[in-house]
């Protein structure tokens, strides 16, 4: 009877612990019909700020995208490839260029940008009804803030209409 009662609990384990996994598939949808978008990006710590235009291009299963702060100095690149969900950093300024940076920075793009986002205690992102989009790293404290430029706006309530 014991063995039965440690098959069934094992059995029942795990489908309680995968059950209590949410994911979070709220879409927010970073692209118009051009599958070009630009946002001003500001990424804000405690103890600094990066601020500047961020251009997204969506092709089919990769989303390309660069940084440029407001001097017209590349900050980073980088390629999301959406069937890996992964993230890849490149061209990345000196003074993020150190791993433990790249690495939050990589987790918080990819937390972005994907489709089956897994509910996480650490990130929240949620989109404000004038179109920005505010991503929360609560573990390190980093705030990204995206906010469509006014032409790209009109351009999408053009396309509504």
């Amino acid at each position: 009877m014991k063995t039965f009662f440690l098959w069934i609990s094992l059995i029942i384990t795990p489908l309680v612990l995968f059950s209590q996994i949410k994911t979070n598939n709220d879409t927010i949808d970073f692209f118009n019909k051009s599958n070009l978008s630009q946002y001003n990006i500001s990424i804000q710590t405690n103890k600094a700020e990066i601020t500047g235009v961020l251009v997204l291009k969506d092709t089919n299963n990769t989303i390309l995208g660069t940084v440029i702060n407001e001097f017209g100095i590349n900050a980073f690149d980088f390629i999301y490839q959406k069937d890996k969900q992964s993230l890849k950093l490149i061209d990345v300024i000196s003074f993020i260029d150190k791993w433990y940076i790249k690495k939050v920075l990589r987790d918080d793009l990819e937390f972005m940008f994907s489709s089956n986002r897994k509910e996480d205690k650490t990130r929240e992102m949620t989109r404000q009804d004038d179109g920005t989009i505010v991503v929360k790293n609560k573990k390190y404290d980093i705030i990204y803030t995206l906010t469509p430029f006014i032409e790209q706006i009109e351009q999408e309530k053009d396309e509504i209409d």
